[in-house]
């Protein structure tokens, strides 16, 4: 009996090691629009983890000096509140439970706008919910790539000053609402060129109904970018990028009020703020 309760203290003081020492989270305080990361340390690329969040799954990728991380996105639509996050680790077909935790996600801050869409763009608000190309645009935010092709930061992709945040609330001349907005706008003459914020592949290079001409690169591991409402496309479906490429020159296609570009980061179909992947390192 007393073998059985030291062994039982023993597994608890290392399970009680391994979940202080071994995990951590980021950002500490994540608020709707952030995205969130979860990192293993000290790890061999072999084992195999995963992450349960808001009833999803969420594997883990190796990176540098024997670290494992996972990226979970809250987009700006997501619920505040307190959910659970449980770690655990894959062997066998089975899953071990290794470390959980009670998380607060925070509400995001955004603001409210009217956009002002002239006669000749109104149109464009007449298409069918059901849009084809929408739903043709949809499926190509599914990255099929299993790893990670960026590398470090993203940068900024044009030369300009944000015009529009992620998450606003918009209406369109007043009557209209629109969507939350999904990106960042730079504000930035017809034909400024834009550049890839990372290293990537192109997924699309063409034109659709509400985007206009935009460029769609997969960076990998469910990442993706959008640059939309491009006057010119520079780059082909299957061409490898790298960060700081040229791919495009703004404009103002699609549903836009200005010559503009309109740039978004997916996870995994998801959108979240781009800004904080310039920022910081994910």
């Amino acid at each position: 009996m007393r073998f059985r309760k030291s062994l039982f203290l023993l597994c608890f003081l290392l399970f009680c090691s391994w979940n202080t020492k071994n995990v951590s989270l980021f950002p500490y305080n994540p608020k709707c629009g952030d995205t969130l990361k979860i990192t293993i340390t000290k790890t061999s690329p072999s084992k195999k983890f995963i992450a349960e969040f808001n009833k999803k799954e969420y594997h883990f990728y190796p990176i540098r000096q024997q670290n494992q991380c996972c990226i979970i996105p809250l987009s700006c639509k997501f619920l505040p509140g307190k959910h659970k996050i449980n770690l655990s680790r894959l062997h066998k077909k089975e899953k071990k439970l290794l470390w959980s935790k009670e998380l607060e996600i925070l509400p995001g801050i955004f603001r409210r706008i009217d956009l002002k869409l002239r006669r000749k763009k109104s149109r464009l608000l007449s298409l069918p919910k059901k849009d084809p190309q929408e739903k043709k645009f949809q499926f190509y935010l599914k990255s099929k790539i299993t790893f990670p092709l960026w590398q470090g930061k993203f940068i900024r992709p044009v030369k300009g000053r944000i015009t529009d945040g992620y998450g606003t609330y918009r209406t369109i001349n007043k009557t209209i609402p629109w969507n939350q907005h999904k990106g960042v706008d730079f504000g930035a003459p017809k034909g400024t060129p834009v550049y890839a914020s990372n290293k990537g592949i192109v997924v699309l290079a063409k034109a659709f109904s509400l985007q206009g001409k935009l460029v769609l690169l997969d960076h990998g591991e469910g990442i993706q970018t959008v640059y939309m409402h491009l006057s010119s496309t520079l780059v082909q479906p299957g061409e490898m990028v790298k960060k700081g490429k040229m791919i495009g020159r703004v404009g103002s296609t699609g549903l836009s009020t200005g010559a503009h570009l309109h740039w978004g980061l997916y996870i995994n179909g998801i959108t979240v703020n781009p800004l904080t992947w310039i920022k910081y390192e994910y």
